[in-house]
Order: C-alpha cells, then structure tokens, then sequence
C-alpha cells in the first residue's frame, strides 16, 4: 500500500521480516512494524468479492455508488454505479492501495476550506488535505453526522462546540463486553432484552447437588438466572498451566474473558503497540467468592492463594495485559459493580489513569449464599423477581459479567474513539441511620438523585429511564419508588 509519496507498506512472511528489516536499514530507510497481521490487498482474494456478493446478495443496498462518487483506491478514478459494490470489494481486498493518488484526485476537486473526515487509522488524507482543508480524524463512523453539522469557519477545533454539550466531567463510553444469562456477547444481550426473554430456571445440576445439602431444609428450590458454560477457559490462551486454571475462581476466568472482548471493542489492540497506553486502571465489583468451597475442599497447592482471592479478580486483568494504573475490587453488596464504575470515572477526571476497565462479576458455584439467603427472607420461593408489583416476595438471584472500558469525552473525542455512551455524572453514599441496614431510606436516596442530576446539567424531568434496585420486596420497593418520584 502507497500512503504518500514517501510512505508504503510492506506484507511480508513473518520468516523473512528480520532480513527485509536489515535490508531496509542498510538502505537508509526508516520502519515500523505496524503491529498487522494477514494478507491485506493481495492477489490471493481475488476470488474472495464475488464470494462476498453471492453471500450477500440479498442484503446489498442498489444506490451504493449511485451517485459515481466512490473512487477507486488504486488510482483515484471514479467507480461507475453498476461495477461499485465489486470494484470496491477488489480495491479493499485485491489491489494494491495508492492512497497518495486517491486522495489527490479526490481533494483537488474540492473547494478551499472544505470540511474532510478520515475514517481509519491511516492518515494519508491528514498529511494531503491538512494545508488547504480542515481535516478531522476519526476512528470510526461514530461522531460523523454531529461534525457533518458543523459549519468550517465557527471553529478551528472541531471538537468544541461536541465538548459543549456536555459537562465538563463528562466520561465516554469507548468498549464493551459482556456475558449474561442467554448472551454472550453485547449483541445476544440486546436480543434478549428486546424479546422480553425471561432467562429464570433452576440451577444446573453441574454446580452442586441440591439433594445432599445438610443445611437446606427438603424440597428448597434454588431458582436463578445462569450464564452459560462456566467452566469454558482457554486456559492456553491466557498462558495459564491447566493446573493454575483449576484453582481459579470461575468469576477470574470470566473476567479474563470478557476484559479481552471489551478492550478489543474499544480499539485497543487496534493502535500501535509502541505507542499503547498502559495507565489504564481496572475497577471490578464482586460481592462474593463461591469458589472458596471447591478449593478448600482439595489439598493447598501453589495457586489456592492467587485463585481464590478477591483482590485478584482485578489483578488478573492489570497483570495480563500489562496495565498499570490502579487495579481495584469493590464490594458494596448489590451496587458493586456501580460503585467500580463510579470510582473508574472519578480517576479519570483526577488524572490518576488515562483510560479504565470497569464493570462486575457474579458467578455461583456454592449453596451457601442461597442458604443464608433464603434463611432471612431475602429470596422469592416463587421464582423470578416481581419489582414494584402487589404479588411481590422477595428476589431471584443472577450471574453474570459486564465490563465498560472508560475515557475522558475529551480525550475520546480528542483520539477518534468510537464513543457509545457517555456519563454526565455519578455519585455515591450511604444510607442515614434511620432504618433497618436492609431497608433503603427514601431521603438518602433522593438527595444522592439530586447531586447527581446536579453535576449532569440536567431537568429532572427529561429523564426517560431510570434503572432502579427492584428488589422485588414490599418494604423495599416502595420507599425505592419513593425516592425517585
């Protein structure tokens, strides 16, 4: 691929890349491995476009091109409407790129001062089009329509007027992952929040056998909503011997999993290792450790300590890929993983990590919880959760891994992150003593509403959703209804 008049890049078998670097420098020529791997524009797909428009032919939009005013990437020259979608799959997957030509033929017809968006992590229309245009770089398609709105001359940072909107302690949203009772993955999860889907069952008979339990009186149901194949690790993957995987809490595997997924989403691996943040922090909530049973049920070995205590459930993660910002574990009972949340933000805005990774974790793999659960009155007999409902008897219990990964919204905006949501404002406290340490206080509630509608600059009133507790009690979910009124 040509990216300027002095820049190409190279695809070489990963054998030869020593010599052909030694080459180069005998040459006078700089490098950089730009971190890539796999055939990119090359001659070996050539059957790969018809297989894609074959596959797809149901689903390809007819005004693609239609307009003629989509170029080829080998020369720059527009593509005619009825060869667009197959002279586009060959210049992406097939030719060679010269992207000096393309973007020369493309800005030459373009007035002074027009407003150009690169898309991507090349920045050959920066270094062409920066001198007689306004260039914005962007990772993604995320921001386009918002800077599409944006007249050239209100600004020379296009930035701002994005960065205005918001206030000033505004955290994005730039990755995500998760894996839920029925989903594995962000897009599962939608499905079955979109379909209604209740994922109540009872526990799988592989977690433990209810009917030898000496503390459950005959007949308890242990009613909950699983994620799937909890004891599922590559453990090679993460370079783990099979021996240290066994004595890992299922809720540090998962996390593993998951933490790879959300940085993934979020670009990280993405960017250039040379250049890679690493002051990235990890925030993880998790209010209990099941897998305590199962390994103090065989002898000590030298990873009981390591697999089963709390405060690696984050360390896992910080030590893995390498992250050196704070790496913390919450427990707040059900407000954990918020409470990570929250505090990720507030290290954020205060400078002591560049980017975090937070969320929480809950796995069940002891009766215990359930026993002492049940024994107090907390657990539904009947089976699922019935928030703010007259039928309503105590609640179900879930599983489950949810990460976001955390940047500043200027710095986001700044490094053409793809922005997915953005927090305007989070805020934490305790309940005044006035009330049972199971009861939530009304008072306490709506004065921590208060602040943090405070810091997002917002009405109250505009406020569409609230996500609240629903513990499914009628004590608890009247005052919660209270509190938000």
């Amino acid at each position: 691929m040509t990216s300027d008049e002095r820049a190409v890049t190279i695809t070489t078998p990963t054998s030869s890349k020593d010599s052909l670097q030694k080459q180069l420098l005998k040459l006078g020529h700089s490098f950089l491995d730009i971190g890539l791997d796999g055939k990119y524009h090359n001659k070996e797909h050539a059957d790969a476009p018809l297989n894609i428009i074959r596959a797809c032919k149901d689903r390809l939009d007819p005004r693609f091109g239609s307009r003629e005013l989509v170029r080829s990437n080998l020369d720059g020259a527009i593509i005619p409407h009825r060869n667009a979608v197959p002279k586009t799959l060959e210049s992406i997957l097939v030719q060679h790129a010269n992207w000096h030509l393309t973007v020369s033929a493309s800005t030459e017809t373009l007035p002074d001062k027009s407003l150009i968006i690169s898309i991507g992590q090349d920045a050959a229309v920066t270094q062409l089009g920066a001198t007689t245009h306004r260039v914005v770089k962007l990772k993604t398609l995320a921001l386009t329509n918002d800077l599409l709105k944006l007249p050239v001359e209100q600004s020379d940072d296009a930035l701002d007027p994005i960065l205005k909107e918001y206030p000033a302690n505004a955290v994005a949203v730039i990755g995500m992952a998760c894996k839920f009772p029925g989903a594995d993955s962000i897009d599962e999860f939608w499905e079955v929040l979109r379909s209604g889907k209740s994922m109540l069952e009872e526990i799988p008979k592989e977690r433990f056998n209810k009917e030898k339990l000496s503390r459950s009186p005959p007949g308890q149901h242990f009613w909950g909503n699983f994620v799937r194949d909890i004891d599922a690790f590559d453990h090679k993957f993460f370079k783990k011997s099979a021996r240290e995987a066994a004595s890992m809490d299922p809720q540090q595997r998962l996390l593993l999993q998951v933490a790879y997924h959300a940085l993934e989403s979020s670009g990280y691996f993405s960017s250039d290792p040379s250049v890679r943040s690493h002051d990235i922090g990890c925030y993880i909530g998790s209010c209990a450790t099941d897998y305590d049973g199962n390994v103090g049920s065989h002898s000590p070995g030298a990873y009981s300590t390591t697999g089963t205590l709390r405060a690696f459930l984050s360390g896992r993660i910080s030590h893995h890929f390498g992250l050196s910002g704070p790496s913390l574990v919450f427990d707040t009972a059900c407000s954990s993983s918020a409470v990570a949340i929250h505090t990720a933000c507030q290290a954020l805005l205060s400078g002591e990590c560049s980017q975090a990774i937070a969320g929480g974790v809950t796995l069940i793999t002891s009766p215990y919880l359930y026993e002492n659960l049940s024994a107090a009155h907390f657990l539904s007999p009947s089976g699922a959760t019935k928030p703010f409902d007259a039928a309503a008897d105590g609640y179900c219990r879930g599983e489950g891994v949810g990460l976001v990964v955390l940047k500043k919204l200027s710095d986001a905006l700044r490094d053409g992150d793809n922005v997915t949501g953005i927090i305007t404002g989070s805020a934490v406290n305790q309940n005044a003593n006035c009330v049972s340490i199971t009861v939530p206080h009304s008072d306490s509630q709506s004065t921590l509403y208060r602040r943090v509608v405070s810091q997002a600059g917002i009405d109250p009133q505009t406020i569409a959703f609230v996500e609240a507790h629903g513990t499914g009690t009628p004590v608890g979910d009247p005052i919660e209804m209270e509190s938000i009124r």
